[in-house]
């Protein structure tokens, strides 16, 4: 049916054994692939925090106390924090 093969995502299991860990995950791939959805699919049901950075003059300005006083005043209390689209 399909005309390319595809990869499966993880199962559940698998996905509450990485979130079971303190280790950092990070998720990586090629553009355009998944990773913003997958990263939301593991966290689904958690407590996270959530920081975008997909605006490069976001990045290029970077105030590591700013993102700090903003994930306090945005989130009262959470386990995860997902930091999406950091690019090179």
């Amino acid at each position: 049916m399909l005309s390319q093969s595809y990869i499966e995502r993880i199962d559940d299991k698998t996905m509450a054994d990485y979130l079971s860990t303190a280790l950092i995950k990070l998720i990586t791939d090629p553009r355009r692939t998944g990773k913003s959805v997958l990263a939301l699919q593991l966290l689904s049901g958690q407590s996270f925090a959530y920081l975008n950075f997909d605006d490069d003059q976001l990045l290029k300005n970077f105030d590591e106390d700013a993102v700090l006083q903003a994930l306090v005043e945005g989130y009262k209390k959470y386990d995860f924090c997902c930091l999406m689209k950091f690019r090179t």
